[in-house]
């Protein structure tokens, strides 16, 4: 690839979309009433995602279910989860691409010039 405008200034020549998942529901420091919906989004670029995992207070990763999308589009992944008592939590999301990477809590990877792969969190409370 030939050296241009945003290249010149450090920028990535190939351009390599990173591996990401996001948390859409619930948003940082909802109020949640007893059975927790969580659902977002995770996208590899053109590698297609293979597994998506959520974690909750930093527990075991927990494999949540999602339909295939096609490469280049995003995944779509939602799942139930029914808390033991009425609290503050914590839930991380992370996702698998075709190529074997999986997003790491460990900042492996710079920024620059090519994106974050970091893992999304959000804190919500329950109240029952």
């Amino acid at each position: 690839p030939s050296s241009g405008h945003f290249e010149s200034r450090g920028w990535s020549a190939t351009g390599v979309v990173q591996t990401i998942s996001a948390i859409f529901a619930p948003r940082l420091r909802e109020i949640v009433d007893g059975k927790v919906t969580f659902s977002g989004m995770a996208f590899a670029g053109i590698r297609a995602i293979t597994q998506i995992e959520v974690s909750i207070d930093d527990g075991d990763w927990m494999p949540v279910p999602f339909m295939p999308s096609e490469s280049g589009s995003w995944t779509r992944w939602q799942i139930d989860w029914h808390p033991l008592a009425p609290e503050d939590y914590l839930v991380k999301v992370r996702a698998t691409d075709s190529e074997g990477f999986t997003q790491s809590d460990k900042l492996s990877l710079p920024v620059f010039p090519n994106g974050s792969s970091a893992i999304h969190a959000v804190v919500f409370r329950v109240s029952m």
